[in-house]
């Protein structure tokens, strides 16, 4: 056999084991994937990725219940700039007017009061107007959860121009 011969044998030999090796590499990745369990789920449910929040966050339906039966105040904590749907009787006291809002409502507020908030359904921007309103005194029973398209989702009750 000649010296050419021996070696197209060896790089063919070396090419081949060498594809061999990577496909052997690929099934190997490909079967740990496969039987691997998935550290965080593709699909998961609020809760996994809800922040760890100081206040209880109720579902709209609650928070209907309880605005039928009267026992809490709801405050909206949207920075409304132009006339948006609230729930009737709500306050308004967002986060860059607390103060000033604050003040517009103080004779109707009392310290006392089982205070309910929702906003645009940003859980954390309502929690900061919760923990302002903990800082003055006041009784924060909880968040609701989605904002007010959960309520009215929910069957409750909106004042202002409401979109179908």
């Amino acid at each position: 056999m000649g010296e050419r011969a021996m070696k197209r044998s060896f790089f063919s030999r070396v090419v081949g084991e060498t594809l061999l090796l990577a496909v052997l590499t690929l099934v190997a990745m490909g079967l740990s994937w496969l039987v691997r369990t998935p550290r965080f789920p593709l699909v998961a449910e609020i809760s996994d990725y809800e922040m760890d929040l100081d206040y209880p966050v109720f579902a709209a339906h609650d928070c209907v219940a309880f605005y039928e039966a009267g026992t809490h105040l709801f405050i909206d904590t949207r920075n409304l700039a132009s006339p948006a749907p609230y729930i009737p009787g709500a306050f308004s006291i967002s986060l860059d007017s607390f103060d000033e809002d604050l003040r517009q409502v103080f004779d109707f507020i009392y310290p006392e009061d089982a205070l309910l908030l929702y906003g645009d359904g940003r859980l954390q921007a309502t929690a900061a107007v919760a923990a302002r309103f903990e800082e003055r005194g006041y009784k924060v029973e909880g968040i609701m959860r989605g904002g007010i398209e959960a309520w009215h989702k929910a069957g409750g009750e909106l004042s202002g121009e409401v979109s179908p």
